[in-house]
């Protein structure tokens, strides 16, 4: 009930408080347990099979504790927010593979507690210790990242979104701009426009993505690279195979043959880059656009309940803010990511790498 009354209470015994503390208690009982199996191969002989198998039975007690605490966490969650990873169509499936791990490797820290250190004691030596407490690790690291996955795109559901914006702010700094939202942006927005472009991803956008690491940026966007492959399909299938990786995503409503003939051919993409730059430019702009449509629903929703980001164009995404000028400068910075095509006037026909 926080989101209705702010209430201090209402925040901290949230629907997941009970759950999460049953299984957060399990694994700390797991990882007590995992490291005192590597304390046993100190043990007297004459002691170390009793000290293996009553560090076994804690080891059994917190899989089982922490395994109710999943399944428990997991029905208290929103159906909005357990559809992220679960159900037959997932919106995110590295979150749904990430279940998968999750639960296969609580299942095999159980099984090589009951087999390795109940049933066979004396097999319990480094390589054993080892290979539980990796088993363990994966069940923890899982849980982890699904339990931050989950959140997208908010911080906290339905009023702070995970790049630190408010729910609330969204009309004010659409009319503001974000040189009065972000000190940042207003210091260095006066180097020109990809300076200021490149604060505004900063600010906006690297809570989630990095330029070429993780959830690299740079990949995403459109290129002259991709453009060329769909147009030349040298070897074929090549333009297929782009189309599906590369455009698809937001041309649902055309086939590859469509959008193949609509775009520029081989010996244009060659011949006139900077017209290809401009298309591009378009793509990216018109993407933000839509980013930037999407603050209207979350401004205009019941800011007492939870919000379904699945009516959104992009539901595990922030929406865009920013004056039209925010959105070009980002739009110039984007675009100034672009690799140099190596494909340009006086290259050789064939291949769209």
């Amino acid at each position: 009930r926080w989101l209705e009354t702010r209430a201090f209470w209402d925040g901290f015994f949230n629907p997941t408080y009970w759950p999460s503390l049953a299984l957060r208690t399990g694994i700390a009982v797991i990882m007590a347990a995992v490291f005192l199996v590597f304390v046993t191969q100190k043990a007297a002989r004459g002691t170390r099979t009793r000290l293996i198998r009553y560090v076994a039975s804690w080891l059994i007690v917190g899989v089982l504790v922490a395994y109710a605490g999943y399944r428990w966490w997991e029905a208290s969650l929103p159906e909005t927010v357990a559809g992220l990873f679960h159900g037959d169509s997932p919106l995110m499936t590295t979150l749904a593979g990430t279940r998968s791990l999750t639960l296969w490797a609580l299942a095999l820290t159980l099984l090589l507690a009951l087999v390795l250190l109940v049933k066979l004691p004396r097999s319990a030596r480094v390589a054993v210790a080892v290979l539980t407490a990796v088993t363990a690790f994966t069940f923890f690291g899982g849980y982890e990242r699904l339990r931050e996955g989950t959140r997208k795109p908010f911080l906290i559901h339905s009023y702070m979104f995970s790049n630190g914006l408010r729910v609330d702010d969204i009309g004010r700094v659409n009319e503001a701009g974000m040189a009065e939202h972000s000190g940042w942006v207003a210091l260095r927005g006066e180097n020109g426009p990809e300076t200021m472009g490149r604060e505004i991803f900063k600010v906006q956008c690297s809570s989630c993505h990095t330029v070429d690491g993780y959830q690299a940026i740079r990949p995403r966007l459109p290129s002259t690279a991709d453009m060329f492959a769909l147009a030349a399909d040298d070897p074929p299938g090549t333009g297929e195979r782009t189309f599906k990786s590369e455009c698809a995503s937001c041309h649902a409503d055309y086939t590859y043959e469509e959008l193949r003939e609509m775009s520029p051919g081989v010996d244009e993409i060659r011949d006139d880059p900077e017209y290809i730059r401009e298309i591009i430019s378009t793509m990216i702009a018109g993407t933000l656009e839509r980013l930037r449509d999407m603050g209207d629903y979350y401004a205009s929703s019941d800011r007492t309940r939870l919000i379904d980001t699945h009516e959104t164009d992009y539901p595990l995404m922030p929406p865009l803010v920013g004056i039209d000028d925010d959105l070009e400068v980002l739009t110039v910075y984007l675009l100034s990511l672009e690799r140099p095509f190596p494909g340009g006037a006086g290259a050789e026909e064939g291949g769209g790498e």
